[in-house]
């Protein structure tokens, strides 16, 4: 009868000493499973700003005008169809990508010196056959808002 009462205490022990590993691992795995999808969010925006660069890039310098004077400055949109193309942004909800990332291309213009250097522009030394593009992708985690930004030249040849 002895030995029962102690396989009982046995059991008794492991469970409570089970019931405290599960206890002290639970919040480690909680924090995984967020950092996974945080990370998950991140590595999408990233997504969505590289092919922002690179349609915003192919778009310009694919541009059968002789410069890039056609871009005024402001806030663009890419417009995907038969072609891609730059649209300009007229309401916030042009900025929607898949209704939680935002993405906004700013076109600027490029002043250079007389020597060619990049230069703030001061009027007349604006450079037609350049533009420097900013793409923006915004969204909110965990009730934070998030942004990465990216910047370019781009120089029509």
């Amino acid at each position: 009868m002895k030995n029962k009462g102690y396989m009982v205490l046995e059991a008794l022990i492991a469970i409570v000493i089970f019931g405290m590993l599960v206890v002290a691992i639970f919040p480690s795995l909680n924090f995984l499973v967020a950092r996974t999808r945080r990370t998950k969010e991140d590595s999408q925006a990233a997504v969505y700003l590289q092919e922002g660069m690179e349609a915003t890039y192919n778009i310009l310098t694919q541009t059968s005008d002789p410069d890039l004077s056609n871009f005024s400055p402001g806030e663009y949109q890419i417009v995907v169809g038969s072609t891609w193309s730059l649209s300009e942004i007229t309401e916030e909800a042009d900025k929607d990508l898949d209704g939680h990332f935002q993405r906004v291309i700013r076109l600027d213009p490029v002043c250079r010196s007389s020597t060619g250097e990049i230069e703030t522009c001061s009027g007349s030394n604006e450079d037609s056959m350049s533009k420097k593009v900013t793409t923006t992708i915004a969204w909110t985690q965990n009730g934070q808002p998030q942004k990465i930004e990216a910047e370019m030249i781009v120089v029509k040849l």
